[in-house]
């Protein structure tokens, strides 16, 4: 049997690893062992409320420091998206000035994504911060014990040490040691505990960045099925629109497009360049996809050449009821023509004979352009099928226009279009055929139904124009196929027509010169029988008059003194007896009030230098516009005794419009335009300046 020697645990022998070990919590006779008294069960529930309530509370308050400490740091990464987000085209697309001068599509894409990569760093940043000032304040340590609710004597205990991120060692282990003996469990999270929570959620919110950047930039789009029809886009192609304004309306046509379904019992599409002479991209039926239509419009190219939009639209009267060209017989037939507001060629008369076919025409203008003569062009009533708005804002039409085209190509019953005071047209899906049956058409005002009348249209037709029709009246319409091979309910529609047409609405000022201007007015009614046009000097007594037939909505006024205001009233008089008149302000020009001899030089790479003499009379300055073929035109004004500017960032190879127009206190002169082409870069042996005309 051996002997073993014992050690002895004093103090002085023990190691320096057991001094690091802890003591075993004190033991605690008044507050720990003795057992407590349970409450009754109304007294219990009664302090359940008050744990409840003061737990509520220290948790608003954790709640609330939490999202104020948050608020403040990420308010850099919320003003960053916030910008991104209002300035993007497919987001909110404010027309505030920084987002047209600063902040495109690209910038503001730039922004969003810098927002949500900062956004992770900034979300660890605050935890760190509310975890640090909530250990200061003690305040998790506040929460009290279901327990206190359960048994008396439990004194309320303000814990002294601890915090949020770590509890106090000598409560930590006495509480270790002696929480079951009141049956609950109290867990305080340590440092590591805390390092490894702020990891986790650190590469969380990573990971989640990460899934979110193989996201296509733009949202998804809502689809738009259960439409059927045929839509040509009318496409300036011409070199009077520069490669920037080109590539901007591509955009816009498939930013429009992109919701619908393509397939033969769909949308189609299809593209006529405006050019010299007219040109389809590709048929209707060639690309049924939306990808490959995507892809098809961004590999569209410019034509350059004249502007003869009248050609291209006798072009497209072939092409839209074309077999070859992939154009369907029977669906509705949409054409948007897109068009800087300029043409060659007249374009009333082709147009007429497209709406006459039954084609619905919206038209949007990126330039000035005629207001009375595309309003005259567009389907009616103008208001829902003309809009003119700047190339660099295509987008704010986008879904109006949509919406135009969708109440015109899924429509699948009765529907009226082109309603004006006195007729609209009526359309309805193809039901019956020349050999099967017949329409028995009935339409009547609401409040005299007696009224009806009936006509009978072929099974071949799927739309009429109903003419000679009260101002401001709502007809009941039915449309009944009469077939005795298939049964189809009738269908019906009310159609409420628009206000009495009044002339003049409109009065427009042009071509003004130094003595001569023409005025013209719209609408042009059958009930008037003529014009009479009254203009003077302003200020002046003094007035004359000029009489214009009633079948004419424009003159010319001539014998006129330059550099002055006129009034011009124009009055139409109806086969009633009544007239109505409204007034406009014309100017004259400045004798002379143009720039003469425009000329170029070369500065040196992408840099030019434009110069002109001086303009005839009381010139206020010069406007200098550059409109480049590829990149944003550009607009300088000058003081009057400066005749030179300098132009850059023109690219080689480009040919670009330079104007100059001199601005006088009326209104401003004639312009002088110039077509200045760059040559394509070459290493210059020794820089010389070269003159262009």
């Amino acid at each position: 049997m051996s002997v073993q020697d014992t050690e002895d645990f004093g103090a002085e022998n023990l190691s320096e690893k057991s001094r690091m070990i802890p003591s075993l919590p004190p033991y605690d006779m008044d507050d720990q062992l003795l057992p407590r008294e349970p409450r009754s069960a109304w007294c219990c529930f009664v302090w359940t409320l008050v744990v409840v309530t003061m737990n509520s509370l220290v948790f608003f308050i954790n709640f609330l420091l939490m999202l104020i400490i948050f608020t403040i740091v990420l308010l850099p990464t919320i003003v960053v998206v916030y910008f991104g987000f209002q300035c993007h085209s497919q987001v909110l697309h404010s027309a505030a000035r920084y987002c047209k001068s600063i902040l495109d599509d690209n910038s503001s894409s730039a922004l969003i994504i810098l927002g949500f990569v900062i956004m992770s760093p900034l979300i660890v940043v605050a935890m760190a911060i509310y975890c640090s000032l909530a250990r200061r304040l003690h305040l998790f340590m506040c929460f009290q014990p279901y327990s206190r609710a359960v048994y008396k004597g439990v004194k309320w205990r303000w814990y002294e040490e601890g915090g949020l991120c770590g509890c106090a060692k000598g409560w930590n282990a006495q509480v270790k040691a002696w929480s079951r003996a009141f049956g609950f469990k109290v867990v305080c999270p340590g440092p590591d505990f805390a390092m490894l929570a702020k990891t986790v959620l650190s590469l969380g919110l990573w990971l989640q960045f990460a899934v979110g950047q193989n996201t296509p930039e733009r949202g998804p789009q809502l689809s738009v099925s259960n439409s059927e029809g045929d839509l040509l886009f009318l496409l300036d192609s011409s070199g009077s629109v520069s490669y920037y304004e080109f590539s901007r309306v591509k955009e816009f046509m498939w930013d429009l497009v992109q919701p619908f379904t393509f397939g033969p019992k769909d949308v189609q599409t299809s593209i006529i360049h405006i050019s010299t002479t007219p040109t389809m991209e590709f048929p209707f039926d060639r690309y049924l996809s939306s990808g490959t239509l995507q892809q098809a419009i961004r590999d569209t190219r410019q034509l350059m050449g004249d502007t003869n939009t009248g050609k291209a639209l006798s072009y497209a009267k072939e092409k839209f009821f074309s077999d070859e060209a992939g154009a369907r017989p029977d669906v509705p037939k949409v054409l948007v023509w897109v068009t800087d507001g300029f043409s060659t060629d007249d374009i009333s008369e082709p147009m007429q004979l497209l709406k006459d076919m039954g084609v619905t025409v919206f038209i949007v203008s990126t330039g000035r352009g005629n207001y009375l003569e595309l309003s005259a062009a567009a389907s009616q009533p103008p208001e829902k099928h003309l809009h003119f708005v700047d190339v660099d804002d295509l987008p704010i039409i986008t879904k109006e226009l949509r919406d135009a085209i969708l109440d015109v190509i899924q429509a699948n019953r009765l529907h009226a279009v082109d309603i004006t005071s006195s007729s609209f047209r009526l359309m309805w899906p193809k039901l019956l055929s020349q050999e099967t049956g017949y329409y028995t058409l009935e339409y009547a005002p609401t409040d005299d139904l007696a009224r009806k009348r009936t006509k009978q249209v072929s099974g071949a037709h799927t739309s009429i124009m109903l003419s000679n029709l009260a101002p401001e009246t709502t007809y009941e319409v039915a449309l009944i196929p009469e077939s005795n091979v298939h049964y189809f309910p009738p269908q019906t529609t009310r159609v409420t027509t628009l206000a009495e047409e009044i002339s003049p609405a409109q009065v427009l000022i042009s071509e003004s010169g130094p003595h001569s201007f023409h005025v013209s007015w719209a609408p042009t009614l059958d009930n008037v029988i003529g014009y009479q046009i009254l203009y003077g000097p302003l200020p002046g007594n003094s007035a004359k008059l000029l009489e214009v037939d009633g079948k004419h909505n424009s003159t010319v006024v001539e014998n006129l003194a330059p550099n002055t205001t006129y009034l011009v009233t124009v009055t139409a008089t109806y086969k009633s007896g009544k007239e109505r008149s409204l007034s406009a302000k014309a100017c004259t020009q400045e004798e002379g009030s143009k720039v003469r001899h425009l000329r170029f030089e070369d500065m040196g790479p992408n840099t030019l230098k434009a110069s002109w003499d001086a303009a005839d009379g009381k010139v206020l300055g010069y406007r200098v516009r550059c409109r480049r073929q590829t990149g944003p035109s550009s607009v300088i004004s000058v003081s009057p005794q400066i005749h030179s500017v300098l132009l850059t960032d023109l690219a080689s190879g480009t040919t670009n419009k330079v104007c100059v127009k001199p601005m006088y206190k009326n209104q401003p002169g004639k312009r002088l335009c110039r077509m200045v082409h760059m040559q394509p870069a070459t290493e210059a042996q020794e820089y010389k300046h070269r003159q262009r005309a």
